[in-house]
């Protein structure tokens, strides 16, 4: 069973997302935040193995507490959720050791198959967000992304979870 921690300040993200999740087998919400702030008590408390963060939130951004709770429990996975994309805040999320990047008008069944992939190890860094990381220079102080070769940026794929090692080019990741 994946345990899956939802921040988004917007109560109706959360919701239509925990209802699609719970609907889904092998996979169990086990908490939600309404910012960034309470994540890391929250997730102390659940033992997510992925968490879904929003990116834009009142108090505690996204990718800070992303920082904070991978300093804490590095053994998470953090998926970052946004309505947009654009590099600053792709390649922010990246360097807090966000493993993905959704878009949140992106099709629901490839967010379960992203969580998928990244509680097994993956990334997914899909549409306009694997575009605008490719365009990302990660200097000699920075690591690029786990997932990724600096040259093309490609993401891990799992063939025995139905991801082809060619991926899906018409879906962008």
């Amino acid at each position: 069973m994946i345990r899956v921690l939802l921040v988004d300040d917007h109560a109706f993200v959360r919701s239509a997302v925990s209802q699609l999740l719970s609907q889904t087998p092998g996979i169990e919400v086990v908490g939600e935040c309404q910012d960034g702030a309470e994540v890391p008590r929250v997730a102390g408390s659940t033992n997510p193995d992925v968490v879904l963060m929003d990116v834009q939130m009142p108090e505690v951004g996204g990718v800070d507490a992303t920082r904070t709770l991978l300093a804490d429990l590095p053994q998470v996975r953090v998926l970052m959720l946004a309505g947009a994309a654009t590099a600053d805040v792709v390649s922010e999320a990246a360097r807090a050791g966000a493993v993905g990047f959704f878009l949140k008008g992106g099709d629901p069944q490839l967010l379960v198959s992203g969580i998928r992939t990244v509680a097994a190890g993956g990334t997914l860094w899909n549409g306009d967000a694997a575009n605008l990381l490719s365009t990302v220079n990660f200097g000699s102080a920075d690591v690029a992304p786990s997932g990724f070769a600096p040259s093309g940026l490609e993401p891990t794929r799992f063939p025995e979870q139905g991801f082809p090692e060619q991926g899906f080019p018409d879906r962008g990741f």
